[in-house]
């Protein structure tokens, strides 16, 4: 009897070893389950990574040499199961246990590739949406064409942006690794992912604008031909974070007012001093578009839950938006602008907005989008009340607001302040 009871625990014992084994190596508990699938589907279910033999051992081996040093990338070995590729069980030609390593692969190839940006730093990002099938294309036959550890070291390397200024924030990651300075890591770690991010989709025209040194550079076949200091948003009223199309060009803009604006800032400004809006050349418009005389409406009746108008500023060198507006397409109505306060660029301090982004140079940038298209003389000629004229773009042209605190140029590692501290 006390034999028949040492059996069964043993039993039990090995049928609860075996159910958490099944569950770490379920597709539940997969990354990208969807990818993974793909993987399998295109190579018809040819194992890859749980052969009995020593090419295939050599191959795991190599997986889990490449993600311990994931940190060295801006990135986590935890993300990419490592407890389980670095030790796993002894399950040879398992097609569970082999997805577990194929997801592994494909999401730190991936991340090597596109960059793993938290969200709080990249809160939508229609690029990469509009490139994912691309993405994932290239990611699932690059795997596929691994055979062993060195072809699964070559792609790693491949994988990765061959740019100047990655390298040198790479090496430097390293030596802040050695320093143990946790706030260089951080920002010197999201500046690798937004490289990546940027650079693996070899756009020929892109802009990008950090947040954190509050500069714009444009970029053309590859290499920077414009740079522009920007104004971005205070810390409470902070700039989005996004990747989205700049695809028109608006030619003395008017500015439509933000509700929030109008209601927190304008409105009580106009019930002490009447001249408000003389002074600031807005005008009432009703739902229909209709010009309103403001002397006709019942100012003490609106509030900040009520204000079924809205303001527009009406156009010319003195619009907030200057003559010339670079309409984005974000979800947050940001969008680039020139500005009637050209001093403000001489400030160190630009955070000062209410999250839109304000250039120094907007007459150059709208040269390089629509080369030949824009009247220069027109624009500096801040005619007032000028009919705002809309340029469409031919090709949509890329834009990538960041928040990068770290960022290199000529060999050089430089570091920002965390202004809306994010990291």
């Amino acid at each position: 009897m006390q034999t028949l009871k040492c059996i069964l625990v043993l039993l039990l014992v090995a049928m609860g070893n075996k159910a958490r084994g099944d569950d770490e190596s379920s597709t539940n508990s997969l990354t990208n389950p969807k990818l993974v699938n793909s993987f399998y589907e295109l190579n018809e279910n040819r194992l890859v990574w749980t052969g009995a033999d020593e090419r295939s051992a050599e191959l795991r081996n190599e997986l889990a040499a490449l993600i311990s040093k994931a940190v060295y990338l801006g990135l986590k070995k935890t993300d990419y199961h490592y407890s389980y590729i670095s030790s796993p069980p002894r399950l040879y030609n398992d097609i569970d246990a082999d997805k577990i390593f194929t997801d592994a692969a494909l999401g730190y190839l991936k991340d090597i590739y596109t960059g793993n940006i938290d969200t709080r730093l990249l809160g939508y990002n229609e690029v990469s949406v509009k490139n994912d099938t691309k993405d994932k294309d290239i990611l699932l036959k690059g795997l596929s064409k691994v055979r062993d550890a060195s072809d699964l070291q070559a792609l790693a390397q491949q994988m990765e942006p061959d740019n100047d200024n990655y390298r040198t924030i790479k090496t430097e990651l390293a030596v802040q690794i050695e320093h143990k300075a946790a706030d260089k890591i951080k920002a010197l770690s999201t500046a690798l992912n937004y490289y990546r991010l940027i650079l693996h989709f070899n756009f020929s025209k892109y802009i990008v604008v950090n947040i954190c040194n509050t500069m714009l550079h444009y970029y053309q076949d590859g290499k920077m031909v414009l740079e522009m200091k920007v104004v971005t948003g205070k810390p409470a009223t902070k700039t989005p974070r996004f990747t989205a199309y700049c695809y028109e060009v608006i030619l003395y803009p008017y500015w439509n007012v933000p509700h929030s604006i109008a209601v927190k800032e304008i409105i009580p400004s106009y019930k002490k001093n009447r001249n408000t809006l003389n002074s600031m050349n807005l005008q009432v418009i009703d739902k229909n578009g209709k010009v309103i005389n403001p002397a006709s409406l019942n100012w003490s009746s609106f509030n900040s839950n009520y204000f079924p108008y809205r303001f527009r500023q009406s156009t010319g060198c003195d619009n907030a938006l200057g003559v010339i507006k670079f309409n984005i397409s974000d979800p947050f109505s940001v969008y680039l602008h020139d500005t009637n306060n050209k001093n403000v660029f001489t400030r160190s301090n630009r955070y000062l907005s209410h999250g839109c982004i304000r250039l120094e140079k907007p007459m150059e940038l709208g040269n390089y989008l629509l080369p030949g298209k824009i009247d220069m003389n027109l624009l500096k000629a801040c005619i007032k009340t000028e009919t705002p004229t809309t340029l469409k773009m031919n090709e949509p042209v890329p834009v990538f607001v960041i928040y990068m605190p770290a960022d290199a140029a000529q060999g050089a590692v430089s570091y920002y302040n965390d202004i809306y501290h994010l990291l």
